[in-house]
């Protein structure tokens, strides 16, 4: 009899506590935080939090700061007049930047100018 109370018990138990199941629709409707970055004061955390929309295919954005000592989270319009451009330096005379620079001819039409619409790849390697 003892074990018999013991399965049921456990059962509801069980029952009771039990999570909801993790399905695709549940993290769609979960926003993708991503941090951006701290104030220029270095008060607030700058975030933003990006909503999926299934219906029309598209994402919603909205930005947040949240005081780094702790706080509420307030909606930003606008938040880079928050933030300090990172790819500036301390001192303002450099800044960082990226552009494509090709190391080696792989491509046909850098072997053949005149096949324009080439996408062949030509390797010696």
């Amino acid at each position: 009899m003892k074990k018999i109370l013991f399965v049921v018990t456990f059962l509801y138990s069980a029952l009771l506590f039990s999570q909801n199941v993790m399905t695709p629709e549940k993290l769609w409707e979960l926003g993708r935080v991503s941090a951006l970055g701290i104030s220029e004061d270095r008060k607030n955390v700058v975030y933003q939090v990006t909503t999926p929309a299934v219906i029309t295919n598209d994402f919603s954005t909205k930005y947040y700061s949240i005081p780094v000592k702790g706080g509420a989270a307030s909606e930003v319009e606008d938040y880079t007049a928050l933030l300090k451009d990172s790819k500036i330096s301390p001192d303002g005379k450099y800044k960082l930047y990226h552009e494509k620079v090709k190391v080696n001819k792989v491509h046909g039409k850098d072997f053949y100018p005149e096949m324009e619409d080439s996408n062949a790849q030509i390797y010696d390697d």
